[in-house]
């Protein structure tokens, strides 16, 4: 089930710093109770070691498999834990990674409202 477009495993892969086989700040087991809490799987089992053992590895293979349910729970889990615990974070991602857990949950986007858009609506 691929869910995530190369642009979004792009922008995910470099807001949660996955580039070296980490995840943010986790350690394997907070790595862990972290999905367990936001989807109820296992990052650990064999389903997601075809393409290593590390942190980075591991999510990338969830990424690949996920049902769009599962991802859109364990993205905003990521995104609301980097917000709250990351200080030094690059939040220009932030707004991408919400239109996709948007995209994944099956919907659209708000526009952004802008002075064309608002003299526009009908009151």
């Amino acid at each position: 089930m691929n869910n995530l477009s190369t642009i979004d495993r792009r922008v995910l892969e470099d807001y949660l710093e996955m580039g070296s086989g980490y995840v943010l700040d986790f350690t394997n087991s907070s790595f862990q109770e972290a999905i367990r809490d936001f989807c109820g799987l296992d990052i650990y089992s064999e389903t997601y070691s075809d393409l290593g053992d590390s942190k980075g590895k591991r999510l990338r293979s969830f990424f690949a498999k996920a049902s769009k349910q599962q991802l859109g729970a364990v993205l905003r889990g990521l995104l609301d834990y980097s917000k709250v615990f990351i200080q030094e974070r690059d939040t220009s991602k932030e707004e991408a990674i919400e239109k996709i857990i948007l995209r994944l949950n099956g919907k659209q986007p708000t526009p952004e409202a802008t002075h064309e858009n608002f003299l526009e609506k009908d009151f």
